[in-house]
């Protein structure tokens, strides 16, 4: 996924989740790459996602 991708997703889901919050558990590095294992947390108020209402 590209830079700008990401952002418009964050964006996205920010706006649907307020209070999203996200906690890394885990970080792997080899070479030139990083992989993340991360945990998020969402209450979900208002709005569509993925074609789901609240």
């Amino acid at each position: 996924m590209s830079r700008e991708r990401h952002n418009e997703f964050n964006r996205v889901v920010m706006a649907v989740f307020p209070a999203f919050r996200q906690t890394v558990e885990d970080i792997i590095a080899e070479r030139d790459k990083v992989a993340l294992r991360m945990m998020g947390r969402v209450t979900y108020l208002y709005g569509k996602f993925s074609g789901y209402s609240a």
